[in-house]
């Protein structure tokens, strides 16, 4: 599933790119090394990243501080997701794979 930040502001709707690898990783190097714990810094850059490139300028982002925590809610639960689905794939063996012999 592809997800995407929404925010209205002065009565104009501006979508973001979509979540990716890149947005988690800005994300996941904050939060492993646990250089804060608030959610409006540990994934605001991710946030100002997914819409880099689009309509909503640095300044709107700034001026929408309620949509911008809201939205960093969002891309946390995001990269929750992510890293549940990683380690529950890293307790899953491959398929393909074979048992060691020894």
């Amino acid at each position: 599933m592809q997800h995407t930040l929404t925010f209205t502001h002065n009565q104009k709707k501006y979508i973001s790119k979509t979540w990716d690898f890149e947005a988690f990783c800005r994300i996941h190097e904050i939060h492993i090394k646990k250089e804060t714990e608030s959610l409006g810094r540990i994934c605001g850059g991710a946030v100002d990243y997914l819409f880099e490139g689009t309509e909503a300028t640095q300044d709107i982002l700034d001026a929408a501080v309620a949509d911008k925590m809201r939205m960093c809610r969002e891309v946390w639960k995001w990269y929750q997701e992510d890293i549940n689905a990683v380690a529950k794939n890293a307790e899953t063996p491959a398929a393909d794979s074979k048992p060691e012999k020894n």
